[in-house]
């Protein structure tokens, strides 16, 4: 079922640590607060804060652990995507995908189907190109499944099986070469790797590592990192690619784990990479001597090999803990959670979804925001996607909440009888937290473009968002098609367009909207097939995109 709604573990020992509006007829709105009532559990909110209710029929289990990605934002499409689980068939898998203004919503319901088996922890891939799906199904030992598609056009209905290993994980990233690379964790402890074209036909294989646990892959600033620590003594090692073929050799990173307490666990980690291509990790330490939910524990940061890693939690409260992390626009955003209240016990634990900003490559960091404050019902197992929408200083979130009880939603898939309640997801934006940051300069406008479908043959939509501190009117911006040869062939009035999201203040204009093309000039002739440009422009900015039109 697809619709389009509008919305204004390791552990292992170390030393001393031991281990919006819509225009398109074959979609139909579907409020959550309808299907919620109609379901035999509480209703929840259908916003808490920035943070909007996507999917209130999912499984706790998509966001175990915080290794796989389930949110994925590409900064030049502008597109964000969420994959989790279905609740019931438990194996089927659902996806949610928006623009960076969270001004429209595409889901696809169940888009996968079991038809391999039930699919489990599942991976967003947001590239130039297209988004992707993957996860694996242990039960099969298929390595990963694969759907790939158009942004906001839904993804097809055939799978594509990459390999077949018995692999617990699997996940994927897009690559500057535009190949996609795939890198499992099976169950005996090796990382393979499988890289396809966009179209996911097959390209290469191997194996990158043995007697090791996936710590995290990325790619970003033109480099691919895989990193993982071996499970004899839990060094951390890497090796990089750009086109997920050639690799260089592996590498230590050289990290000596903290050790706040006189028994320390590696519980939870992840990793990035800036927008330089440098990588930096996250992973909290726990105390193995407090045995009483939640675990006392700790946050650090890891942004240099050989360098001390840097604590990301604070003595405010004493439980911070699942980070996860994100780069981009020269910032460092951690998302944790964090229990506030620790006399709060088991799955009456409180844990709220903080974050914290660095602007500095993780050396310092911001004052620590609550991104949940206010919610009356227990969030968990939150995640951050790994890229920073610069262009509008936001970063994106999720977090999920027990639909059956108010439960500490970690608390339940770990203790509870087997994490079987439904869960509801919440996806949300924050802006990059201030402090530290205040001093840096931040570009005063923007403008966003993407095309779609492209090629196409009798129409096309252009969505655009422009956003301009000095600009009150959108009239003042233009969009244009030119040929090949440089001549003008449609123009569009932005002032009259389709309705979009237009929000005005005293700092200036948000406009998010989209025009129609049918591939006729300003007189209403048809153009013939081949190359043309749309140019859209907002004072001193200016932005051009190909279009290509097919017979």
């Amino acid at each position: 079922m697809r619709y389009i709604e509008c919305v204004l573990l390791a552990f292992g020992s170390l030393n001393a640590v031991q281990v919006h509006p819509v225009h398109h007829d074959k979609y139909h709105i579907l409020p959550h607060e309808d299907r919620c009532a109609a379901l035999p559990h509480h209703c929840l909110p259908q916003r808490q804060g920035n943070a909007v209710l996507v999917d209130s029929s999912g499984n706790g289990y998509s966001a175990w652990t915080n290794i796989h990605t389930c949110l994925a934002f590409n900064p030049t499409v502008g597109g964000l995507q969420f994959v989790n689980r279905h609740f019931s068939p438990t194996g089927h898998i659902n996806v949610h995908q928006t623009d960076a203004a969270f001004s429209f919503w595409v889901h696809d319901i169940e888009v996968y189907q079991a038809t391999y088996g039930n699919g489990r922890y599942p991976t967003s891939v947001a590239t130039d190109y297209g988004a992707y799906v993957c996860f694996p199904i242990p039960g099969l030992g298929h390595v990963g499944v694969v759907y790939c598609g158009p942004w906001w056009g839904g993804l097809p209905g055939i799978p594509v099986i990459i390999d077949s290993l018995p692999a617990g994980k699997c996940l994927a990233v897009g690559l500057p070469t535009e190949n996609i690379l795939f890198v499992a964790n099976t169950v005996d402890g090796v990382l393979a790797y499988c890289t396809t074209n966009p179209d996911l036909s097959y390209f290469a294989s191997g194996n990158l590592a043995s007697n090791s646990q996936l710590w995290g892959i990325d790619c970003n600033g033109g480099n691919c990192y895989v990193f993982w620590f071996d499970f004899t003594d839990l060094s951390v090692w890497y090796r990089t690619t750009t086109d997920g073929i050639n690799w260089t050799d592996t590498v230590q990173w050289e990290l000596e784990y903290p050790t706040p307490y006189p028994v320390n666990y590696l519980s939870w980690f992840q990793m990035a990479v800036t927008d330089d291509g440098d990588p930096v990790l996250v992973f909290d330490v726990s105390d193995a001597d407090d045995t009483t939910y939640p675990y006392s524990s700790k946050v650090y940061v890891s942004n240099a090999s050989g360098a001390t890693p840097v604590e990301v939690s604070d003595n405010t409260y004493g439980v911070w803990s699942y980070p996860t992390i994100a780069a981009g626009g020269g910032e460092l955003v951690v998302v944790m959670q964090v229990a506030m209240d620790t006399t709060l016990l088991d799955s009456f634990a409180r844990h709220d979804i903080f974050c914290r900003a660095s602007a500095d490559g993780g050396t310092t960091w911001g004052s620590a925001v609550n991104l949940t404050e206010g919610s009356t019902n227990r969030p968990g197992l939150s995640q951050c996607a790994k890229r920073v929408d610069a262009t509008n200083n936001n970063f994106f979130y999720f977090y999920g909440v027990d639909m059956v009880e108010n439960h500490d939603p970690f608390f339940h898939l770990v203790h509870d009888p087997e994490g079987l309640d439904p869960f509801a997801w919440y996806v949300g934006w924050h802006a990059v937290p201030t402090g530290i940051t205040d001093a840096r300069t931040r570009t005063p406008q923007s403008i966003r473009l993407v095309v779609y479908p492209n090629p196409f043959k009798h129409l096309t939509d252009i969505r655009y968002q422009i956003s301009d501190i000095g600009v009150k009117d959108i009239s003042t911006s233009g969009l244009k098609i030119y040929d090949v040869a440089g001549r003008l062939v449609k123009s569009f009035n932005l002032a009259s367009c389709i309705p979009g999201l237009a929000l005005r203040s005293g700092a200036g204009l948000n406009h998010v909207s989209w025009v129609r093309w049918c591939g006729d000039d300003n007189r209403g002739r048809p153009v013939p097939p081949g190359v043309y440009f749309v140019e859209i422009n907002n004072t001193d900015v200016t932005l051009v995109q190909k279009i290509i039109r097919i017979e």
